[in-house]
C-alpha cells in the first residue's frame, strides 16, 4: 500500500530463482487489485506504442517486466533506449505517480543494479529474496505440513523446492507423483 501511494515509481525484486519474487508481486497485484502489464520479452518494450498505451490506458496500474538482468545493469548494450524509456516514465518529464514498474532480475547483488535505477525517490524499495537457511525452511515446511526435503547440501532451501513438496504432497494427479517419484530415483553421471 505504500508504494502504491508513494511517489517514487519503481520497485526491484531480487535474488536466485526460486526464492518467491514472482509469487510475491502476483500476491501484491492480486491484493491490492491492480491491472499489469507483464512483459518477460524485451522485443515488446522497445515499441514507443507500448509505454504510451501504458501511460495513456487507465486499465493498466503496472507494468511488470520479469527476469530483467540485462536491463537493469549498468553496462546496458543495446537495452539502453529502452532504460531510457522506462526512466523518462519513472521520473522524467512525463511523471504519473500512480503508474508504476516493477523488475525482476536474477542478479546476485543490489550493487549490480544499475545507480540510476534504484535512486532514491525515484525507486520505492529495493527487495532481496534469498534461499532459506535450514532452520528457517523447517519453520515453513511445517507451516506447509510437509517434510524438509533431504539434501546432499542441506544448508539452503529455495521457496519453490518447499512448494514442489507441498504440490506432490497433495496432488490427486498421479502423474505428478509418479513424476516426482521418478526424479528421486534416476540421477545422472558419467561413467
Amino acid at each position: 500500500k505504500a508504494f502504491l501511494e508513494s511517489r517514487a515509481q519503481i520497485m526491484v525484486a531480487f535474488g536466485p530463482p526460486g526464492t518467491g519474487k514472482t509469487s510475491f508481486i502476483r500476491d501484491l497485484i492480486c491484493e491490492m487489485n491492480m491491472n499489469a502489464f507483464i512483459s518477460y520479452d524485451l522485443k515488446v518494450l522497445t515499441s514507443d506504442a507500448t509505454f504510451v498505451r501504458y501511460l495513456t490506458d487507465s486499465i493498466f496500474d503496472v507494468i511488470i517486466i520479469e527476469d530483467a538482468d540485462d536491463l537493469l545493469t549498468s553496462d546496458r548494450g543495446d537495452h539502453n533506449k529502452i532504460i531510457a524509456k522506462i526512466l523518462n516514465i519513472s521520473d522524467g518529464l512525463i511523471k504519473l505517480p500512480r503508474k508504476k514498474l516493477i523488475f525482476t532480475t536474477n542478479l546476485p547483488k543490489v550493487e549490480d543494479i544499475d545507480p540510476a535505477i534504484i535512486r532514491p525517490g525515484r525507486c520505492f524499495d529495493v527487495m532481496e529474496f534469498r534461499n532459506l537457511t535450514k532452520p528457517e525452511a523447517q519453520t515453513v515446511a511445517t507451516k506447509l505440513g510437509i517434510s524438509l526435503p533431504v539434501k546432499k547440501n542441506d544448508s539452503s532451501y529455495s521457496l519453490a523446492e518447499l512448494f514442489y513438496e507441498k504440490e506432490v504432497k497433495t496432488s490427486k494427479d498421479p502423474f505428478t507423483k509418479s513424476h516426482a517419484e521418478k526424479l528421486k530415483k534416476h540421477s545422472m553421471g558419467f561413467i
